[in-house]
């Protein structure tokens, strides 16, 4: 055989470059079969870190260059093939692929979707293994073309040339067209995927369920009569696969008769249509015919088969149902059925046996499936300077694996949002990923318009009702190789609501607290696909805009998302102050008039008229949010104002006892002492100031006939009430809050009090049941959490009628924190629950003591540690096992200097030793 020198010289050198470390030798993808695809659409050739295609310039002898430019109707996705010429010689070739053990004792088919100039010509697939320096070790396999688009399927079980040998690795893959010819190939060759390793459906008949697919039926007719099947242990020798049991049959007498080989859905698919059947043939160039059907088709018309010529004795015959004998494949059928028929033309008795050890279908590859995270970067999601994050969604479908910023953005400005995809929890970038911004996504009550010049579903998109489900469009783009992608769009509202200061408490206003003007979207990225892999779970990052303007959108009320409120403005001032001084309101939310009484214009401490007293029945144990609004003499909000909170106010005879911010409170003295003042808080820009109270009494008082009406029986009452530091005269809001006990059967559950290490992050989960014990679903519920990291927010219950609360402590402090939960009800009490966290410290702690002829070091919270000990100038070093750890050393009496470190704690101390 002559060969191209030129072109064999750039193989060698591909080989050795693989052999030398330089070209990547790439696992299979990670999938349950481990099916490995070359489709050279990224620049690094296939999802299997291969990047050797020649890339000689078209011209000359022989090249190959990855394109964008094949023909058209490939049958397999994406915009890249190679595309090579053959040049002169007798061998020149197209390396298409690497990896370990491309074919081996378990699977020796490969498939390569091929575009040939001409039909009738030989495509060779070569493997070979790398380090061979000789270049003996590799094996071919043959396909005959057809002009145009094909998948052609190679069987290395039996090559064109070479032996299959186990112990090689062969792991470089090339082709070569019209291996056989010297002369020049001028057009070109397009090859648009080739597999490996295809996975598989397999039938093998070794236990009675005859097959790993829970198929049952081969025809049982005994060894007798005319046509027969029955599964055997008596095969004739040499099978080319492992087991004990093959079915034996004859073929009776008949244009057709058949044997059932196995069932399941979809053996044969758009994906693939390739089956093969290990078969011993009684004698040479007859025909096996395998038959695919709709099983549950009782006109029979649903079917498709395959031939394949025998040799006598064992073989491998491989079946393509694309190109089918009888009938045309039709996706819409499920051919879930397999029988084969031997000669099916043959009218003849067939008295020998043929026999039929193992069916395999081939199936479609099995990509990984990966989750995804799409973030926005850092600087965008800053909340320190213009973003309001809102993470818990506790449960809700709507917003599982979600994260929630609030941004403001001017009407008619133009906004770029950057974001990065990388696979979930990782930092690893994905390139190539089809993202799609979806704008005013469905049922979010967006009323935020926008315009882009961006790709993707329009160039405008407007509102989308909170009873529309369906998106406004999408914004699409490409991650590039950091894996960033960005959305630029611009806003075409002429007006909005007034910019504001973030709240954390309730980043997204919506019911009565909902501002005038209130223009609002929703915007959501989602991957539509990834280049080799299936989409998993997507973790993304979802922007509300809100959208500012100097000119207030008319159409917007305050309170207008909500129902019944009686009350307008940005804020809610009072009306009826009188006194030209500062005034301090509790928020009307709270004081429901159908619910709480309002007692006098003023108490005998104060004989003011701005002075009021309101009585609240609150559930006994309960945590509960108490929001001030502080106006100026002028009855204006006061912003940056400081503002303390008197608890167990003098004189109020409480009996009750709260927990504060890691601070416990308790009752007055009766006699003019005991109050507790809570450490003053600043006012916002809207002059509003909030403290949350946990009260932490285990009984309350009797709920009473009238919840309008006054207490009765045994009491359990506070009065709280807010001072303006520094203030002389103040008009005030009193609250007389009595704690009682629920008699209603709806009730909510918390978790036991928790002891936890400080330093890492708790869930809470709280379930909500309604009077009959059944689950209170898709209801918001306001949540406190008190003490380390504290928060307020909102959630909604879930299919369970649970929330799950986040809390944490990333200090090393210890301490309580509290975790609450309230569902309000009109005209009832809440439902109110409260969970308890003792955080205990996890600081490093050392203490040293002297004993009789030995001294002591005890480490606290140094578990996995190395410790440090210094006895008058030796040093010992020990490691920590425990979070309480003791270690013992024996040494003279005497004063001993002793010093001990853990890391950057460290302690000296002078100790004596007793004999």
């Amino acid at each position: 055989m002559s060969f191209n020198f030129r072109k064999l010289a750039s193989l060698l050198t591909s080989s050795l470059l693989v052999a030398g470390g330089l070209v990547g030798l790439a696992a299979a993808p990670a999938n349950a079969v481990n099916t490995v695809v070359f489709d050279y659409e990224s620049n690094t050739v296939g999802a299997n870190g291969w990047s050797n295609v020649f890339g000689f310039a078209e011209n000359g002898d022989g090249w190959a260059n990855t394109v964008n430019d094949q023909p058209a109707n490939s049958p397999v996705a994406g915009v890249k093939a190679i595309k090579a010429t053959e040049g002169s010689g007798a061998y020149s070739g197209t390396n298409v692929g690497s990896g370990a053990n491309l074919v081996n004792s378990s699977n020796k088919l490969a498939s390569v979707v091929f575009y040939s100039p001409t039909a009738g010509e030989t495509l060779r697939l070569k493997v070979e293994e790398a380090n061979d320096n000789t270049y003996s070790h590799f094996v071919t396999a043959d396909a005959v073309t057809v002009q145009g688009w094909q998948t052609l399927i190679f069987n290395f079980a039996t090559p064109s040339t070479g032996t299959f040998n186990a112990n090689y690795n062969y792991s470089l893959a090339s082709v070569s067209y019209r291996p056989a010819s010297t002369a020049l190939q001028v057009d070109p060759y397009y090859i648009d995927e080739v597999q490996f390793q295809l996975p598989v459906v397999t039938f093998d008949y070794e236990s009675n369920t005859v097959g790993a697919n829970g198929w049952s039926n081969v025809f049982g007719f005994a060894e007798n009569g005319d046509g027969w099947a029955n599964t055997v242990n008596d095969q004739p020798a040499n099978s080319p696969v492992a087991g004990v049991k093959a079915i034996k049959a004859t073929e009776g007498s008949g244009a057709y008769s058949g044997t059932n080989v196995g069932s399941g859905a979809n053996l044969v698919n758009s994906s693939n249509k390739l089956a093969s059947v290990v078969f011993y043939s009684p004698t040479a160039g007859e025909t096996l015919r395998l038959k695919v059907e709709e099983a549950n088709d009782n006109t029979y018309s649903h079917f498709v088969t395959a031939d394949a010529v025998t040799v006598q004795g064992w073989q491998t015959l491989i079946f393509n149902f694309a190109t089918p004998s009888t009938g045309t494949f039709n996706a819409n059928y499920n051919y879930s059925l397999a029988s084969v028929s031997y000669r099916p033309a043959s009218t003849a008795l067939q008295v020998d046996p043929y026999y039929i050890d193992e069916v395999k279908f081939f199936s479609a590859p099995t990509l990984p499936t990966v989750n995804y995270d799409v973030r926005l970067v850092s600087s965008q999601r800053n909340t320190a300077v213009d973003t309001d994050q809102w993470v818990d969604c506790n449960g809700g479908g709507w917003c599982a694996n979600n994260n929630y910023y609030l941004k403001m953005i001017s009407s008619g400005a133009s906004t770029t949002f950057n974001y990065v995809v990388t696979e979930h929890g990782t930092t690893t970038p994905v390139s190539g990923a089809v993202v799609r911004l979806k704008m005013n996504t469905g049922y979010s009550g967006s009323n935020a318009t926008w315009s882009t010049s961006q790709a993707g579903s329009g160039s405008t998109f407007g509102a989308v009702s909170t009873s529309n489900p369906n998106d406004a469009g999408y914004i699409e783009a490409t991650s590039n190789t950091q894996g960033e992608v960005s959305f630029t769009f611009t806003n075409t509202n002429t007006s909005g609501e007034a910019p504001r200061l973030l709240n954390v408490a309730n980043p997204y206003p919506a019911g009565c607290k909902s501002p005038a003007g209130q223009t609002k979207a929703s915007l959501q990225p989602a991957i539509q696909s990834v280049t080799g892999a299936t989409l998993g779970t997507q973790y993304v990052d979802v922007v509300w805009p809100h959208i500012t303007s100097s000119t207030i959108n008319p159409s917007v009320a305050f309170g207008s998302d909500g129902t019944g409120c009686n009350f307008s403005g940005v804020v809610e001032l009072e009306t009826g102050n009188k006194g030209a001084y500062p005034h301090i309101r509790l928020e009307k939310q709270f004081l429901e008039n159908n619910f709480d009484a309002s007692w006098w214009d003023g108490v005998y401490q104060y004989r003011d008229a701005d002075t009021k007293a309101y009585l609240k029945y609150i559930p006994v144990g309960s945590t509960f949010k108490l929001t001030y609004l502080v106006t100026d003499a002028n009855n204006k909000p006061l912003a940056n104002a400081p503002v303390s909170l008197i608890v167990n106010a003098n004189y109020a005879c409480a009996k009750t006892f709260f927990l504060y911010e890691n601070s416990l409170i308790g009752p007055d003295d009766c006699a003019g002492g005991g109050q507790t003042e809570l450490e003053p808080k600043k006012t916002d820009k809207q002059g509003r100031v909030t403290f949350v109270l946990t009260n932490t009494n285990e009984t309350g008082e009797a709920m009473p006939a009238d919840l309008n009406g006054l207490p009765s029986g045994k009491e359990l009452g506070t009065n709280i009430k807010p001072h303006l530091v520094g203030a002389t005269t103040e008009g005030i809001d009193m609250l007389f809050a009595h704690f009682v006990e629920p008699v209603e059967k709806a009730k909510v559950s918390a978790p036991a009090e928790k002891t936890l290490k400080a330093g890492q992050t708790h869930s809470t989960t709280f379930t909500f049941t309604d009077e009959k014990g059944a689950p209170i679903t898709a209801t918001d519920v306001s949540y406190y959490v008190n003490g380390f990291s504290s928060k307020i927010g909102f959630a909604k219950t879930n299919g369970a009628g649970q929330v799950t609360i986040q809390s944490s402590n990333f200090s090393e402090a210890g301490g309580t924190q509290t975790v609450a939960v309230s569902l309000a009800r009109s005209g009832k009490l809440p439902l109110t629950a409260t969970s308890t966290i003792n955080w205990t410290s996890s600081a490093v702690a050392l203490a040293v003591s002297g004993g009789k002829s030995s001294l002591s070091v005890k480490v606290t919270n140094a578990n996995g540690k190395t410790v440090k000990v210094t006895i008058g100038g030796t040093t010992y070093t020990r490691m920590a096992t425990s979070d309480s750890a003791t270690f013992k050393f024996a040494t003279s009496a005497g004063k001993k200097k002793v010093s001990v470190s853990v890391g950057a704690k460290s302690t000296t101390k002078t100790v004596s030793i007793s004999n």
